[in-house]
């Protein structure tokens, strides 16, 4: 399952998971979502650091999102190399993630 942030609002939004084209050809989740804690969440960025600091948008949703899913899951922020940092600003809502991994 995919979960983006939707423009405006502030929490993050199921987005896709396995899809199928409904009798309109409108692409529908075939069933509804589990909404269990997911294992793994990969996080986008501006910037990281090798330590895990993120900075990303500036919208906080993956902030929010990374809060309320609990200790359990292993968060991992995918970037390329030039974005990786030696410090990045940050505030006391930022969530940084376990993992980085940059190519």
């Amino acid at each position: 399952m995919v979960y983006e942030p939707v423009r405006g609002e502030p929490l993050m939004d199921t987005f896709r998971c396995w899809l199928t084209a409904n009798e309109i050809t409108v692409v529908v989740p075939e069933q509804e979502p589990d909404p269990q804690t997911p294992d793994l969440v990969v996080v986008p960025g501006v910037a990281f650091t090798a330590d895990g600091q993120r900075l990303g948008q500036g919208g906080g949703w993956y902030d929010r999102f990374l809060l309320g899913i609990g200790d359990l899951t292993q968060t991992v922020g995918v970037c390329f190399s030039e974005q990786i940092r030696g410090e990045l600003p940050s505030e006391d809502h930022d969530v940084s993630v376990h993992h980085v991994i940059s190519g």
